[in-house]
């Protein structure tokens, strides 16, 4: 079951030309969490806003991490 938390960007670090570190705040829900691995889907706006493009992007912070939850991302040509 998917579950929708909304979600404010704290930081964000670009590592290299391409690649950025990015820091969020977690959810406020004291039941929520997750296991190393898991992956987050973000909505990102498009055309048309009624229809939001979908990217999976892997957690790269520790599940014991309880102040923000960080996701390595690469910017790719052409990419959204």
């Amino acid at each position: 079951m998917l579950i929708t938390y909304p979600a404010t960007l704290t930081n964000k670090t670009q590592l290299s030309e391409h690649v950025y570190h990015l820091s969020c705040t977690v959810p406020t829900d004291e039941a929520w969490t997750y296991e190393a691995g898991q992956y987050m889907i973000f909505h990102v706006p498009s055309d048309d806003p009624t229809r939001p493009l979908r990217r999976l992007y892997s957690i790269a912070s520790s599940p014991t991490n309880k102040n923000t939850v960080d996701f390595v991302i690469e910017l790719v040509p052409n990419g959204i």
